[in-house]
């Protein structure tokens, strides 16, 4: 594996623990918005770190389902990151407008953000597979890599959802800054009750993550969505010219990929460490996680720790105590027993 894909490599290592590492604090408050894209993100890192270790130095087409599973996994993601933002800023709108309405109506909620932040993404997916002339192509040192496919049908199922997303995610962001500065004392009261399964910092890092979705993210879709049809060369589509050769696999070694390598593919290669970098510093560093991983990390010390007693360990002190009892009283009944022979020895002597 070369120097650059090695580097590519760590950092998809260090983001899988990044994303992964605050999850079990953040099921516990059933913020479900949250929760999915530390999973997807998390899934996306660890799909591409296996991919880079099975194709180091190859492009061999070794597995082909794996490839079709793990380019679903990592194309999602562009539907995931703004459909989850969608529903984290929705919750949050909802809690501002009727506080008590949200632990109501809690199944309801869930059901709701599962509906946009996973459901949907699901389907347009496999959607996104319709404008695909074909699977994957297979490059040396990365693996298995999605297609893309310039068409009108494209546009409109790949770049366009996650710009719509965006835009409505940021719209919802924008509203919950209006509602927290109208209704801020009646949040913080709703954060302070103990029906409540998040804080009052949790609920400012996540509006700012709204704030910087508007800020980030839309502009970036916004380009996305423009440049495919501005600066690409969008073909004509029709199913049957798409379609002809869906089974064609492109392999590409590291020279050849890499002489079309620019400053946009290497955001694109670290783009899992830059949103775990972030999302970490945003909501993995709070002080109740920071509590919880002292907790683990302790926890685990007293099991590596070595045991004192290795034979006896099971062996309680009350039950110590007795067997040594009873071993010096078998000891004196011995030791009279031994004197008492050695008398009568000495006796029958003389």
């Amino acid at each position: 594996m070369h120097a650059y894909t090695s580097a590519v490599a760590f950092a998809n290592a260090l983001s899988t623990l990044l994303f992964f590492l605050p999850l079990p604090w953040y099921l516990k408050s059933w913020n479900i918005g949250t929760c999915v894209f530390m999973v997807s993100n998390g899934l996306k890192a660890l799909v591409e770190l296996i991919n880079a270790l099975v194709w180091s130095g190859n492009v061999a087409n070794k597995a082909p389902a794996w490839c079709q599973i793990s380019i679903q996994i990592t194309g999602s993601d562009a539907f995931v990151l703004p459909a989850c933002i969608l529903a984290v800023n929705r919750r949050l709108y909802l809690i501002s407008l009727d506080p008590t309405g949200i632990l109501n109506n809690r199944q309801r909620i869930i059901w709701e953000d599962l509906t946009i932040c996973l459901f949907l993404p699901m389907v347009l997916t496999g959607l996104a597979l319709i404008p695909l002339d074909h699977g994957f192509d297979i490059y040396e040192d990365l693996g298995c890599q999605s297609t893309y496919y310039n068409t009108i049908p494209g546009i409109l199922l790949i770049p366009f959802p996650t710009f719509l997303l965006s835009v409505i995610s940021g719209i919802y962001g924008a509203l919950n800054l209006l509602s927290f500065r109208k209704r801020h004392m009646q949040i913080r009261e709703f954060f302070a009750t103990d029906s409540s399964t998040l804080e009052v910092r949790q609920y400012f890092r996540v509006v700012a993550l709204g704030i910087i979705d508007a800020v980030v993210t839309i502009p970036f879709t916004t380009w996305t969505f423009v440049s495919f049809i501005i600066d690409g060369d969008i073909h004509p589509w029709s199913w049957q010219a798409v379609k002809r050769n869906y089974g064609y696999v492109a392999y590409l070694s590291y020279t050849d990929w890499w002489d079309a390598h620019d400053a946009e593919s290497t955001v694109g290669d670290y783009y899992n460490l830059i949103i775990a970098v972030f999302f970490f510093g945003l909501f993995g560093c709070s002080r109740p996680i920071i509590r919880g991983y002292k907790e683990a990390f302790m926890s685990l010390g007293n099991m590596l720790q070595p045991r004192k007693l290795s034979l006896g360990s099971k062996i309680s002190s009350n039950q110590t105590n007795n067997m040594e009892a009873e071993l010096g009283i078998q000891f004196a009944e011995r030791s009279t027993l031994a004197t008492s022979m050695f008398s009568q020895t000495s006796d029958a002597n003389t």
